[in-house]
């Protein structure tokens, strides 16, 4: 089951000028991040700046990651619902599952379940 929104992916072309925003503009509190991402904490959900060139990716945007207590039974039911995944559980490298899947309008949405 779904129980909130866990991450909050962020995209960006310069990430010293997405740093400086989030945390000079907005004022959000850095915290530790991995694998080069930059990570902010934003009242207990993080925002994770990823900085396109560092992924091989000039993808911009935002992606949403929603926790889930039971990532396989989540996909099972979503499936037989219809919805399109693009990426199906798997467990990744950090320990931890993630599936990802389009929503009713194209956007990306993940799950994650640690």
């Amino acid at each position: 089951m779904i129980k909130k929104i866990d991450r909050v992916f962020v995209f960006v072309t310069d990430a010293e000028r997405a740093v400086r925003f989030y945390s000079e503009v907005i004022g959000l509190a850095r915290v530790e991040g991995f694998e080069g991402d930059i990570v902010f904490d934003a009242g207990g959900i993080r925002i994770m700046l990823v900085p396109g060139r560092e992924r091989g990716s000039s993808m911009t945007g935002a992606d949403i990651c929603l926790w889930s207590d039971d990532i396989r039974g989540d996909y099972g039911k979503m499936v037989v619902a219809g919805v399109r995944f693009f990426k199906p559980p798997s467990r990744e490298n950090w320990g931890g599952w993630l599936a990802g899947f389009y929503d009713s309008e194209g956007n990306r949405i993940y799950m994650i379940q640690y």
